[in-house]
């Protein structure tokens, strides 16, 4: 799903499509601040995060940190 995530299209991709919409209609209506993509790698060991970019928010940025 990652790797067809910032320009999926509607009748590809419906299922990325409509969560990307969800995820985007949500941060309009309630001002999200994080959204944070945790998961493993198949040739990695422990863990990872990405975290969102919207604008300039320091949360963003500061949250993997934290983690």
């Amino acid at each position: 799903m990652n790797r067809n995530w910032m320009e999926p299209e509607e009748d590809e991709l419906p299922i990325i499509y409509n969560i990307r919409k969800s995820i985007w209609n949500h941060y309009k209506e309630t001002n999200l601040k994080i959204i944070a993509d945790l998961h493993g790698h198949s040739r990695r060991f422990n863990s990872f995060i990405y975290g969102c970019d919207i604008g300039r928010n320091i949360m963003a940025r500061i949250f993997p940190l934290i983690m």
